[in-house]
């Protein structure tokens, strides 16, 4: 039997062993040729891109219809061809259509960040994310720019059509006045479908006046509720909306520690605010940044609470959202919470986060994949005033003319016209040019007998812009917190000779800017008048600047900082309503200033010099040291 099989084997060997040998080498070349063809190198995501990155063409191999659908779906709706048609798919089942690129995640926001106010303490607009890849320990972002792209990524997934941010201090500014937020609030809700979950997030100011509660816009007046936004009317919209999930994010009353307030704040949320956080409409929630008693905390780099959100929304949430799904908010809130914990414990700050409201999920509208998104929000200028309103022209025209003196402290940052309310066209009629042009004017104020003012204004404006020259020393790391050494100290007293020199030039400016006012009756035109008295209180505001800058100087080289804690990591100049200079010539001119800044708003209403004169007179001039944290 074993001769039988040894012969049956070797004619098998003899007949089959070509076509074996040929199947094996092939198999052989086969595993030969996929060792030298290197792997295809994934792209690498780039968290701050808008689209994925195209993967190397050399090392990868053409892309199926599959692979192609896979690819498109996971890129936002911004980035698709209007026209783009995806590939069928083949076989029994091709009759089913695909689902359409457009029907994501039926979610939608509106971030709205005021920043640049008229009227209260500017706020920071936060700051963008780092890289992940270049940076050790990446900043998450706390800017609504930020926000924005971290909410079109998952958990959050919010098509890119979707989300919009209005904010007066973003890379594209809008005006945040009362109208524009309301026109726009008013669009968001009523173009929403009953399928969507749709969030409305104001980052902000908010005000009680007499036990009403408003968000404040940035033309905002705490002596005048007109001009603010009521929350009664925010959960009006809301609670009409037809979404089966509303959501308003609210980080509010806010407050900067380190820096100071330049401008009045709205102080620690209210009782009354806070009850009525507590009773939104049914099926709106409301999630605030803080609750009675609090403030919502900025850092050196924006919002804490900000910060917080953009860490979560970066992570890993457990679970898979999918498009049928509320929104995580039973995961972000504590998440959230415990983040505002590590950043503000140490500092023994208190804030906490609170969800209210309610969102009843049984019986809401199903999610309906081949329903069409709701168009793209455009983003509106509105004007109250109607056709009688002064031209946006006129009014940048006149701004122009004003920044060009320089603000007191290089971090005030100049208004600009979209910041501004409407203006009536008969009123600023009043204040038009004689003259084409700035280098006309400049010609005209060669003349002093005849334009003293001008002169005056044209020569203060040049030594406002000297003193700006001067690197201002506002902040002074530390991270050790240790004493101030003998090298700082000597450095800091160099950096007392540079104002010293300017407060001389400016106080012979000013003296000249005074002897010009002497003869105000020759000027006729009200623009300048108006220009002229501003430009007197802003060089003596710069001036007490000044004083109080040298004073903040001297106090590094007599050891009068405030102590640092462990998590400090200096000090920063911030700003204080009191002004710490006794001198009497300095405390005189004080008065100067606030009875100048009173003159202007009195003598040209409804002007842009009364409002930004308003803004001034509440401006803080005072200047002290405060421990910092970035």
């Amino acid at each position: 039997m074993c001769g039988v099989v040894l012969a049956i084997a070797g004619g098998v060997v003899i007949v089959a062993g070509p076509h074996m040998s040929g199947l094996f080498a092939t198999k052989a070349k086969d595993t030969v040729d996929k060792k030298k063809v290197a792997p295809s190198k994934k792209p690498r995501l780039d968290p701050d891109a808008e689209t994925v990155p195209a993967p190397d063409k050399k090392d990868t191999p053409a892309p199926t219809a599959k692979s192609k659908l896979e690819t498109v779906t996971k890129l936002k709706t911004d980035d698709l061809p209007k026209n783009f048609d995806p590939p069928k798919k083949k076989g029994p089942d091709s009759k089913k259509k695909d689902p359409p690129i457009s029907s994501l995640f039926p979610r939608r926001a509106l971030l709205i960040n005021v920043s640049n106010y008229l009227l209260f303490n500017p706020l920071h607009y936060g700051s963008g994310r780092e890289d992940p890849r270049s940076v050790k320990n990446p900043y998450p972002g706390s800017s609504t720019a930020a926000l924005l792209d971290a909410m079109s990524r998952s958990p959050m997934s919010i098509p890119g059509t979707q989300i919009i941010e209005l904010s007066d201090a973003g890379r594209n500014a809008f005006s945040t006045s009362k109208a524009v937020i309301e026109n726009t609030i008013t669009e968001f809700v009523d173009t929403s479908r009953a399928q969507d979950r749709v969030i409305v997030l104001f980052t902000g100011h908010a005000i009680e006046i007499e036990k009403e509660s408003y968000l404040v816009p940035v033309e905002g007046n705490r002596e005048d509720a007109k001009t603010l936004v009521p929350l009664s009317w925010v959960y009006d919209k809301l609670g009409t909306c037809k979404a089966r999930q509303k959501l308003l994010i609210l980080d509010v009353f806010r407050f900067p520690p380190a820096r100071g307030e330049e401008l009045p704040g709205a102080g620690s949320m209210t009782d009354d605010f806070d009850a009525k956080l507590l009773a939104p409409p049914a099926g709106v929630q409301v999630w605030a940044s803080c609750t009675k008693g609090q403030q919502s905390i900025e850092l050196e780099r924006g919002s804490v609470f900000l910060q917080a959100l953009c860490t979560v929304l970066q992570e890993r949430l457990p679970g898979i959202q999918e498009p049928s799904n509320p929104l995580p908010l039973e995961i972000l809130v504590p998440k959230v919470n415990l983040r505002v914990k590590e950043l503000l414990g140490p500092q023994k700050l208190e804030q906490v986060s609170r969800l209210s409201g309610t969102c009843v999920e049984e019986g809401g509208t199903p999610y309906n994949v081949a329903e069409p998104l709701p168009p793209r929000l455009v983003l509106k200028a509105v004007n109250p005033a109607g056709d009688k309103s002064a031209g946006l022209a006129m009014i940048k025209n006149i701004l122009d003319e004003i920044n060009r003196l320089p603000p007191v402290r290089a971090s005030q940052k100049q208004v600009q016209a979209a910041s501004l309310p409407g203006f009536s066209a008969k009123v600023l009629d009043e204040y038009k040019p004689d003259y084409k042009s700035w280098p006309e004017l400049v010609g005209m104020a060669k003349d002093k007998e005849k334009y003293p003012l001008r002169a005056g204004v044209l020569e203060a404006i040049k030594v406002l812009n000297d003193s700006q020259k001067i690197a201002m020393k506002e902040r002074l790391i530390n991270p050790g917190g240790g004493a101030i050494t003998p090298a700082i100290k000597k450095d800091f007293a160099a950096s007392q000779k540079e104002p010293g020199v300017m407060i001389f030039q400016m106080e012979t400016a000013l003296a000249d800017l005074k002897a010009a006012g002497e003869m105000r009756d020759k000027e006729t035109s009200k623009r300048w008048l108006a220009n002229y008295d501003y430009a007197l209180a802003r060089l003596q505001s710069r001036l007490v600047y000044l004083y109080e800058y040298n004073n903040i100087l001297a106090q590094v080289r007599s050891d009068s900082l405030p102590p640092l804690e462990p998590f400090h990591d200096g000090w920063r100049v911030g700003s204080q309503k009191k002004v710490q200079i006794s001198e009497p010539k300095v405390k005189d001119m004080v008065k100067n200033i606030n009875k100048t800044w009173k003159r202007i708003a009195d003598e040209n209403p409804g002007t842009p010099w009364a409002i930004l004169a308003a803004r001034e007179n509440m401006t803080a001039l005072g200047l002290v040291w405060r421990a910092s944290r970035n």
